[in-house]
């Protein structure tokens, strides 16, 4: 009996330092290639406005009146939403990090100008679990509302 409750320790606490490195550790293949973020994981733990899956796509957002207006709407709204992080800014790329309240789940979120086209390109994924309940799709359009308030 012991040796089974020792390997059942020893495999939550192996669980639980996994999911802590994979939650401080940022993925590596973020930012822009081509004109596209990175493809989201068959996981359903995010969202983004290029996801060739229906379910797991957002609407690109237009641009305000010049890039500048629309950079600035989108950091605002970030401001708005209290949660989030800004680690790397590009002309036309953010990276942002949102830290859930209790438990400190990173989700990654990166925001890219598409200028010629005149969007704003959003994905958002967790970096870790198998689901976000819907998370990423709420912060999505509560991110929406506040950018779309932007003047």
């Amino acid at each position: 009996m012991n040796g089974i409750v020792g390997g059942v320790v020893l495999a939550i606490a192996s669980f639980i330092i996994i999911a802590f490195y994979l939650n401080i550790t940022p993925p590596t293949d973020l930012g822009v290639k081509e004109g596209r973020l990175p493809p989201l994981s068959s996981r359903p733990n995010g969202v983004s406005s290029q996801a060739q899956d229906e379910e797991k796509r957002v609407p690109a957002l237009a641009f305000k009146a010049d890039i500048g207006q629309t950079v600035e709407a989108v950091k605002q709204a970030f401001a708005a939403l209290g949660t989030i992080e800004i680690v790397k800014e590009k002309p036309t790329y953010i990276h942002a990090i949102a830290i859930s309240p209790i438990f400190r789940f990173r989700d990654d979120i990166e925001v890219y100008f598409d200028i010629s086209a005149r969007k704003v390109h959003y994905r958002s994924q967790s970096r870790v679990g198998f689901s976000d309940m819907g998370e990423n799709r709420t912060r999505f359009e509560t991110f929406k509302i506040l950018y779309e308030a932007e003047e």
